[in-house]
């Protein structure tokens, strides 16, 4: 489902899957012992959807974390600004308003 050269990457995508309730599975995860060995690609972590009704909802999560952070948005509660990718305020962990 998900395939990601820095392993940092992927437990990011798999963060933000688990957050929205998507069950995953995680490959590859110390893979990269084996490059040398394996060309560079068959080493890197993996994201897996175990579900496969689950599958929309985590392309849709993943559509919008590549599609970066867009606008800013600011919090009602303390008037901090997040990125557009966030769904709670970096500081209070309130809800954000929702973008656009």
């Amino acid at each position: 489902m998900y395939t990601a050269s820095p392993l940092a990457e992927a437990h990011l995508v798999r963060q933000l899957l688990d957050s929205a309730g998507i069950e995953v599975r995680f490959f590859n995860q110390n893979a990269h012992a084996a490059l040398g060995e394996l060309p560079a690609t068959e080493t890197w972590p993996q994201v897996w959807v175990t579900q496969n009704h689950q599958l929309s909802p985590a392309l849709t999560v993943i559509d919008r974390y590549e599609s970066g952070p867009g606008e800013e948005l600011q919090c009602h509660c303390c008037a901090e600004y997040s990125p557009g990718s966030f769904e709670v305020c970096w500081c209070c962990h309130k809800p954000l308003p929702a973008s656009g």
